[in-house]
């Protein structure tokens, strides 16, 4: 759709350049008259008028009156201070920097096939030497790193044999502790059960005390009355027993 509208816009468009390109016609040139110059009038300035300012009175301030001390004061002089002249600073001469002279580049000489095979033997026994030293620093480096290693593992070892022991022997505290108080327990139960038997020993003897004193008194009052009895008898049969003797009789 938008192809569609693109292409009829482009085609007014053409016609409407169309159009205007039929119309055009040579215009007349127009008869120039000679016109005359006006003048303009000059404008008057005007001028302000100037206001006259009043001038301000300024109010006078009463002064104010004193008391007079009786006993007068002295007065005293008072001295100017000395003013410090300022010191001129020094101006301090500069001194001319001198150009350094380029040193003249002195031409190397070629050395000999010789002169080279020395320097190269050198720097191969330095390469050398360097890596000797290389080699026997590692080694001692591994050394070092595989006695580490080895102490590491024997400490491992001995912590983790330490840790063993250790509780093996907790185990053995706590088995005892336990035994311990079983054994506490039962010889605590065992005094509760003496104590008790004791208690009921005490319990019963006194029991039986009770029960002898009250057979002595069941014993003693069976005597008393046999003996009431036998008197309750012997004054039936005429025994004299003092008799009451009534008024009336």
């Amino acid at each position: 759709m938008l192809h569609i509208q693109k292409k009829n816009n482009n085609n007014n468009n053409n016609n409407n350049k169309k159009k205007k390109t039929k119309k055009k016609t040579k215009k007349k040139k127009k008869k120039t008259k000679n016109k005359k110059k006006k003048t303009k009038k000059k404008k008057k300035k005007k001028t302000k008028k100037t206001k006259k300012k009043k001038k301000k009175t300024r109010k006078k301030k009463k002064k104010k009156t004193k008391k007079k001390n009786k006993r007068k004061k002295k007065k005293k002089k008072k001295t100017k201070k000395k003013k410090k002249k300022k010191k001129k600073k020094k101006t301090k001469k500069k001194k001319k920097k001198t150009k350094k002279k380029k040193k003249k580049k002195t031409k190397k000489k070629k050395k000999t096939k010789k002169e080279k095979t020395k320097k190269k033997k050198k720097t191969m026994k330095k390469k050398k030497k360097t890596m000797k030293k290389k080699k026997t620093m590692e080694k001692k480096k591994k050394k070092k790193k595989t006695i580490k290693k080895k102490k590491n593992t024997m400490k491992k070892k001995t912590m983790k044999k330490a840790m063993k022991m250790k509780k093996k022997t907790m185990k053995k505290k706590k088995t005892m502790k336990k035994k311990k108080k079983k054994k506490t327990m039962k010889k605590k139960t065992m005094k509760k059960a003496m104590m008790k038997k004791a208690m009921k020993k005490k319990t019963m003897e006194k029991k039986k005390k009770t029960m002898k004193k009250k057979a002595m008194k069941k014993k003693t009052m069976k005597k008393a009355m046999k003996k009431k009895k036998r008197t309750m008898k012997k004054k039936n049969e005429g025994v004299m027993v003092p008799v009451r003797v009534l008024w009336y009789q």
